[in-house]
């Protein structure tokens, strides 16, 4: 997108015009670029926690999913041991 400006780039340019209107007294575009900046940092900060929630989320699923899949496994092996148990004791028995 040609009209996209990286937020770090936006980031340095309001700093630079916030300064450049502080040193020429132009108090209400210096304020301006410094809310946009606030306004900025904010959503930088929103985007990083949405970021994190989104791979805790997916670090949940995944460890959620190989904890289940141990589980049946376990279960699996529990049942194997049953039938050889009973194979020994039908052999016991049978001899």
């Amino acid at each position: 997108n040609p009209n996209h400006i990286e937020p770090d780039i936006l980031h340095i340019r309001n700093k630079y015009l916030q300064e450049f209107y502080e040193k020429t007294a132009e108090y209400k575009n210096a304020f301006f670029y410094q809310k946009e900046n606030s306004r900025l940092d904010d959503s930088i900060r929103n985007e990083h926690v949405r970021m994190r929630t989104a791979d805790m989320s997916l670090r949940y699923q995944q460890d959620s999913t190989l904890l289940a899949k141990n589980i049946l496994i376990e279960q699996q092996k529990v049942e194997m041991l049953k039938l050889h148990e009973g194979r020994f004791f039908w052999i016991g028995v049978c001899v």
